[in-house]
């Protein structure tokens, strides 16, 4: 994070195009700039758009490279729209779109970068498109870039989930004797428990796999205690104290689990 309070002090971490590298903002800095030292993290922000905007100024027109700036941009911008703060998994997950793109386009600068090279990698990776359309446009606010190359290219939206056909409740449970039948043993019995418990929550895999056996009171699912951050139907953690507390399971997920011998613990 780039504002964060240690020891009692809130500190102010910016990357500086001119060395290369985050440094830390100096009490000297912040009183030059006319601002007294920050009490609390929102204080100590202003500040920090302050610095940069100082900083962009007496950079000018500094190119920077692409892939500097896809290296350091998932940690250094973790504002996304309206300002808040982007998740550690959203973090995460824009490192790893941008990270190709980045290495194949090292060496060029941000500014050099065309829209119809742009148009050509977005045809050629449409998944990655969004974290660069974010990556560019941040890079436009810092002045290392005059435009945003994937802004506007017209691309076809992704229709996401319109085009799903769910599955009846018959189907689901075919789906679950059919994985019984090609497992076979204990392991189908797992697969089909699995396949049911999706059906009927809507949790994902990740969040299945660490449910909890304990967690499970009749055909409720405690949420609050889940060794997992977040379940379907969670808001983030912004907004987390408003959301529930509980998940609806399928009435029959005890039988399930413990059926198939499902390590919930």
């Amino acid at each position: 994070m780039s504002v964060r309070v240690k020891n009692g002090r809130v500190i102010i971490e910016v990357y500086d195009p001119r060395v290369g590298r985050n440094r830390y903002v100096t009490q000297a800095e912040i009183r030059a700039l006319g601002f007294e030292l920050p009490a609390t993290p929102r204080q100590a922000r202003r500040v920090e758009c302050e610095v940069l905007a100082t900083q962009a100024q007496a950079v000018g027109d500094r190119d920077e490279t692409i892939g500097s700036f896809s290296e350091r941009w998932p940690d250094d911008f973790r504002r996304g729209k309206g300002g808040r703060s982007r998740s550690d998994a959203t973090v995460a997950h824009n490192r790893e779109r941008v990270r190709r793109f980045g290495r194949e386009h090292a060496e060029l600068t941000l500014r050099s970068f065309s829209r119809i090279e742009a148009r050509r990698w977005a045809n050629a990776h449409p998944s990655t498109v969004p974290a660069l359309r974010a990556m560019f446009s941040d890079a436009v606010e810092d002045r290392v870039a005059d435009e945003n190359p994937f802004a506007r290219l017209g691309l076809d939206a992704r229709r996401g989930r319109e085009d799903i056909v769910v599955l009846t409740r018959a189907e689901v449970h075919e789906l679950a004797r059919i994985a019984r039948v090609h497992h076979g043993g204990a392991f189908g019995e797992e697969v089909a428990a699995l396949i049911l418990w999706a059906s009927y929550t809507c949790m994902r895999p990740g969040e299945i796999f660490a449910a909890c056996y304990s967690l499970l009171d009749g055909d409720v699912y405690d949420l609050r205690h889940s060794s997992t951050p977040r379940c379907a139907g969670r808001p983030s953690p912004s907004t987390a104290a408003q959301a529930p507390s509980t998940c609806p399971s399928p009435p029959s997920a005890r039988c399930w689990t413990n059926r198939a011998g499902w390590a919930m613990t």
